[in-house]
């Protein structure tokens, strides 16, 4: 983040930093598990997650959350951007520190979404895909 670029979003990293991470689908989705035999399961992305982000930081979650009260157990500052697996943003509301509802632009060239976005303009930052 370039600082005083966009104000709004200079307290994301004034302490600590910023983390993205996309689809835990925490408890759900045990078809994703077919063509992810190794994908860790709810309990075990939340110790790996809680492993890197400190109370500090910033984690800006790229949608497709699953299950909330997962998500009540990760640290940071925490920010959702809504997956198509998502319900209403007020579901959200208290466990996350901001949410969204569609793609966020962050900076001037930088755009941050669930589902990829087909733009060349800019940098796409996204999830949905479940492609490592």
């Amino acid at each position: 983040m370039i600082e005083g670029l966009y104000k709004c979003f200079d307290h994301w990293h004034k302490q600590g930093t910023v983390w993205l991470y996309s689809d835990t689908h925490f408890n759900e989705d045990e078809d994703l598990h077919v063509p992810f035999p190794n994908r860790p399961s709810a309990e075990e992305q939340i110790k790996l997650i809680n492993s890197k982000v400190g109370r500090k930081d910033t984690l800006i979650l790229l949608g497709d959350v699953g299950d909330i009260e997962c998500a009540r157990k990760l640290r940071g500052y925490k920010i959702l951007i809504k997956g198509n697996h998502d319900l209403g943003l007020s579901n959200y509301e208290d466990v996350f520190d901001e949410v969204y509802g569609g793609p966020l632009m962050i900076g001037e060239k930088i755009i941050l979404s669930h589902e990829p976005l087909d733009i060349g303009w800019a940098f796409n930052i996204h999830g949905h895909t479940h492609c490592i």
